[in-house]
């Protein structure tokens, strides 16, 4: 994805000539196309959304996991919304983080549950 970014840049491409050629790459096709609802309640969040954050993330430092801190490899990321759609969290890239796979599923609810488990103060 950085070097078609980088080659549209060099190329004085506009930025939706850009979008447009690193949505045409098959490589670079691993991002879920948003559906109608999910541009009607903002919750999801889009393919330009992801890109935006990883190359906002990538490009400004090494890439950690937005829960745990540590190295990300760029093959194995999960974007996670920071404030979760249960919540109110929209698809907004202010709303989104890169972070393990894991960490965004079984970390999560791993904390969630405790959480839950010391506020009715079992254990």
């Amino acid at each position: 994805m950085y070097e078609v970014a980088l080659r549209g840049v060099r190329d004085s491409m506009s930025d939706s000539e850009i979008i447009n050629k690193i949505k045409s790459e098959k490589s670079l096709n691993t991002v879920k196309v948003a559906t109608d609802d999910d541009r009607k309640y903002g919750r999801n969040f889009t393919r330009e959304t992801k890109n935006a954050v990883f190359l906002r993330e990538a490009l400004a430092k090494e890439l950690v996991c937005g829960i745990c801190g540590a190295r990300l490899h760029f093959k194995a990321i999960s974007h996670d919304h920071k404030t979760g759609k249960a919540l109110g969290g929209t698809g907004d890239p202010n709303n989104a983080q890169l972070t393990h796979p894991y960490c965004n599923t079984g970390y999560k609810e791993s904390i969630a549950a405790a959480a839950a488990k010391a506020a009715k103060g079992v254990g």
